[in-house]
């Protein structure tokens, strides 16, 4: 009874961060869609390969800094320590910016060594147009995470997930309707369609990074003003480690998410035409729907955690912990049944209805049943100071990914590239149980 009054009391925040899921789901779903329908599988698989390469070379840019950020924020607000949050917050927007234009011109410059490399020679100029979007990508994320130390994770999750897919369905509408405009046509008279899908990601990042900076001073100015000017004492002996340092820690584990999770993709399309790595592409996202609700439900409790850990309030941590384990098995494990048991039925929406992407959902549905009964662990490494511990976990997956690179896709095709993906997932999400448990056992200890 107990358990589901905390539920209870904890789900408007918790479903607000799925609410938010939701708007993304529904943004990139019709976008992936729309899309099919109108570029078909090969032009949609170059684009899924320019999210891919945009989503590496942001997340070495950032260098780390986006969880120790959170982290950081959420921990010295918790002591009133708005000096040190305030130049927490500096320090990682500064460099986001700084990174960001630097990322987007060695892009540009090696856009076409990276076409020629992955024997795709149509994206050379997409990847070029791609990198005009990489400092406004960068903003974004690292102020979303800002927004989370912030405790405000809800706008965090929309402005860096949710806001560009709904942003890019629109232009990508407003295109596939123009022709019945007459002279109201003329914005989109000299685009074609993939051009426009491109540039359209550009412009949303822009959007979405310009609305994150407002947003980001907004909360601070909120914070400034009622954070009481008395210092908690709890943990004053113990002070974090600087920013730059924290980020160094936790670089290897961002950096190493990334290539895991663009790995099997370009691995496998050496190997295979653009319309099966279309294919598997869609799968891919599809099988990370429940992964990315996961994901929200941790963002939403992530600063009470850092906080609460940093008070040394364990019990708290161990019911934001359970709270976010029931909402992921409530939310997430009907979707995963469905893609189990219907795959084709959701692929025939996105056009990719072949059987190789079929073989693939179904695989790495399968992983996300891991995914979802071990939801939380990952936070509570992060935000308790334990980056070498997610590292050693990541290391494992890298290995998984580089063994099924060089044996069993080019053998096995798409469903290598899902097995390979699947085992990844499955050893990550065991491996942060037993780690959370013995890095963290005061949590886990009976109060």
């Amino acid at each position: 009874m107990r358990a589901l009054e905390q539920l209870a009391a904890a789900a408007p925040r918790l479903l607000s961060g799925v609410g938010v899921r939701g708007l993304e789901v529904a943004g990139k779903f019709g976008l992936f869609a729309l899309a099919a329908h109108l570029l078909g599988p090969a032009p949609l698989g170059v684009f899924f390969l320019c999210l891919t390469v945009q989503s590496l070379v942001s997340t070495a840019g950032r260098l780390g800094v986006e969880r120790p950020t959170a982290r950081h924020l959420a921990a010295d607000l918790a002591l009133a320590r708005t000096d040190l949050a305030r130049r927490t917050l500096v320090q990682a927007i500064g460099l986001a910016l700084l990174s960001g234009f630097a990322c987007g011109l060695i892009l540009y410059c090696a856009a076409e060594p990276l076409a020629g490399a992955l024997r795709q020679p149509t994206l050379s100029s997409p990847l070029q147009v791609t990198a005009f979007s990489l400092p406004f990508h960068l903003v974004t994320i690292v102020g979303g995470y800002v927004l989370i130390g912030l405790d405000r994770g809800g706008w965090g999750q929309f402005l860096m997930n949710a806001l560009a897919p709904l942003l890019m369905l629109a232009a990508l509408a407003s295109a596939a309707v123009a022709p019945n405009l007459g002279p109201l046509s003329w914005p989109m008279r000299d685009f074609a369609t993939f051009e426009l899908l491109l540039w359209s990601l550009v412009g949303a990042q822009v959007v979405a990074a310009a609305w994150t900076l407002l947003v980001v001073g907004a909360r601070w100015r909120t914070v400034s003003v009622t954070t009481p000017a008395t210092a908690i004492e709890a943990a004053a002996n113990d002070p974090l480690p600087p920013l730059a340092k924290a980020a160094r820690s936790y670089y290897p584990v961002e950096l190493m998410g990334a290539v895991l999770a663009s790995l099997p993709g370009l691995a496998l399309a050496p190997h295979v035409s653009a319309a099966v790595l279309g294919g598997f592409s869609v799968s891919l996202r599809l099988a990370m729907l429940t992964s990315n609700v996961v994901t929200s439900l941790g963002y939403m409790v992530s600063g009470r955690i850092a906080a609460a850990h940093r008070r040394g309030a364990f019990t708290e941590v161990w019911e934001d912990l359970q709270q976010v384990r029931r909402s992921a098995l409530g939310l997430c494990l009907p979707p995963i049944l469905f893609l189990l048991l219907a795959p084709g039925l959701t692929l025939r929406l996105l056009n990719a209805d072949m059987p190789e992407a079929r073989i693939s959902l179904q695989i790495m549905a399968l992983a996300q049943f891991a995914v979802v009964f071990c939801a939380g662990r990952d936070v509570l490494l992060g935000m308790t100071g334990h980056g070498r511990t997610l590292t050693q976990l990541s290391l494992v997956q890298l290995c998984i990914c580089l063994l099924g690179a060089v044996i069993v896709i080019p053998t096995t095709g798409a469903p290598g590239a899902a097995l390979t993906t699947a085992a990844a997932w499955a050893a990550a999400a065991l491996g942060q149980q037993v780690l959370a448990r013995r890095r963290v056992p005061e949590v886990f200890a009976d109060p």
